[in-house]
């Protein structure tokens, strides 16, 4: 994916007069129903000066919701790229982790050991770093009237 996105790297208003006809080659390519880089290219010249005048992308929308009419391929490389669905597995991930945390056994914890749980368990790699002794005996340390043998 990341390798597909890089071509469109110089279509962002600071970067616009950057793009080269190549760039729009494979532009054509990834957009569907994009055929002629040619025309693209050419599309992309015409509204250059516009489009650098743009602070950020949401101006861009709004120069095409304007003009966007007069220049349909450009309009369709910005509509593709700016309508990509983002997914963020991070969510899936901590979702995931409750379903293997609360099971059927564990379905008595009460919300704050839940909670406790899922974040241990989403931040793994952090809790395998700790030194557990070290944690112990400061812990031991706050609370000495706790460990008195008699």
């Amino acid at each position: 994916m990341k390798e597909k996105l890089k071509w469109f790297n110089n279509i962002t208003p600071e970067r616009i007069e950057q793009l080269t006809l190549m760039e729009c080659e494979h532009i054509c390519g990834i957009v569907p129903n994009l055929t002629n880089a040619q025309l693209l290219y050419t599309e992309f010249q015409l509204l250059t000066d516009k489009i650098k005048e743009c602070v950020d992308m949401s101006a861009v929308v709004k120069l095409l919701q304007q003009s966007g009419h007069l220049y349909p391929k450009l309009s369709k490389v910005y509509n593709f790229i700016l309508t990509l669905p983002v997914s963020v597995a991070s969510n899936d991930r901590s979702f995931s982790k409750m379903k293997l945390i609360k099971n059927y056994l564990r379905s008595i914890l009460t919300n704050e050991k839940l909670e406790h749980l899922l974040l241990c368990s989403v931040e793994r790699d952090l809790i395998e770093k700790l030194d557990l002794s070290k944690l112990a005996n400061n812990w031991v340390s706050l609370y000495p009237f706790l460990f008195i043998l008699e």
